[in-house]
């Protein structure tokens, strides 16, 4: 399938629109979790941790059913993004 025949899109049909109030349980349960992932950034003063944790609130609460949603995949991707943040940290590190 070439480039060009990507940009027209899927021909499937687009799901109908949510209940008001499912969007507005997603909506407070996103700017919760925002919200306590920015206290524990300031409060830690470690800002970089808002920008992974931010791409994981909005998979768990705008896509709940998507493979990348499920707790283990949420889990483990964290833990390997860790244990390879902290590799390279000690390795390139000056401290």
């Amino acid at each position: 399938m070439s480039y060009l025949t990507k940009l027209k899109g899927s021909p499937a049909v687009i799901p109908p629109r949510s209940a008001l109030k499912e969007l507005s349980f997603i909506s407070i349960g996103a700017f919760l979790a925002a919200t306590v992932v920015g206290f524990l950034a300031y409060y830690t003063n470690e800002p970089i941790i808002k920008g992974s944790f931010g791409a994981s609130i909005f998979v768990l609460f705008v896509l709940p059913d998507s493979p990348f949603a499920q707790p283990r995949n949420v889990i483990i991707s964290h833990f390997i993004t860790t244990i390879v943040g902290l590799i390279f940290y000690h390795l390139v590190s000056s401290d």
